[in-house]
């Protein structure tokens, strides 16, 4: 509500539009049945350069016990040892039709030829690193600081953890294409070493039930819950903030009765 006592009038110069790349929509679970197709954004960039780390189902303890942070965005806590360490790297370029420097290109990375079985029998499964860089074809170099990561998970097997006052837990697997249990699913705990501590198959409503393993020490401490059906695998961090759910904190009630 107040005003000037003379005009004042500048011109100011908009930064220019930033050069690059993100991968679309939040979380790292693609549906094994549906397209498996990553949703790639960019501005400025003529080809986009894909690395595809495929993490060995056998290393999915250390993917666990190395790395910190977010589900889709791991960090590993050592920098001597990273994915490189645990997977299976393929690389890939994708050229963008540029209209001009400004509008936003939207395409697809398509996952699918990347879970097919290596020819050589390797453990591969759908776990990956994929890391989207921005290239310069005419300086052939890398563009600086255009870069994305993204940790994805292909799996048609959604698990729920619940663990009980005491101690033990409770792990329920559905379709995520389906929304309905699935039996005999093979359901392991894994100690730091790669070895399950404990092993069970899911009934028939989707469910496996484990005993306490809290006070498990040194290279028999839990890490990860893995669950496997054919060639299918999923998995669940042991302990990791992000994906824990504290329902304590509601009010609940109930008819209150006296026991004589």
């Amino acid at each position: 509500g107040y005003e000037l006592a003379d005009e004042h009038a500048n011109i100011v110069e908009p930064a220019e539009l930033p050069q690059e790349i993100e991968i679309q929509g939040d979380g790292g679970l693609l549906a094994l049945g549906g397209e498996r197709k990553l949703s790639i954004r960019s501005r400025g960039v003529p080809v986009i350069k894909f690395e595809i780390d495929r993490v060995l189902s056998t290393q999915i303890n250390h993917l666990v016990s190395q790395t910190e942070g977010e589900f889709q965005a791991p960090e590993f806590k050592n920098a001597s040892f990273d994915q490189d360490n645990i997977s299976r790297i393929a690389r890939e370029d994708q050229t963008i039709a540029l209209q001009n420097k400004w509008k936003a290109n939207y395409s697809a990375f398509d996952l699918a030829k990347y879970l097919q079985k290596p020819a050589d029998g390797g453990s591969e499964r759908g776990l990956f690193f994929i890391t989207a860089r921005g290239w310069d074809p005419v300086a052939k170099k890398f563009i600086k600081n255009v870069k994305t990561t993204r940790f994805i998970l292909v799996s048609d097997l959604g698990l729920l953890v619940k663990k009980n006052a005491d101690q033990t837990s409770d792990v329920f697997v559905v379709s995520i294409k389906t929304g309905q249990p699935l039996a005999n699913v093979t359901v392991d705990i894994l100690g730091r070493n790669g070895i399950a501590v404990q092993s069970a198959k899911t009934s028939p409503d989707g469910r496996v039930t484990f005993t306490s393993v809290e006070k498990n020490e040194h290279e028999r401490k839990a890490v990860v819950y893995v669950a496997r059906l054919g060639d299918d695998i999923s998995f669940i961090p042991f302990s990791r903030d992000d994906r824990m759910l504290n329902f304590s904190r509601f009010d609940i009630d109930g008819v209150n009765k006296v026991l004589a």
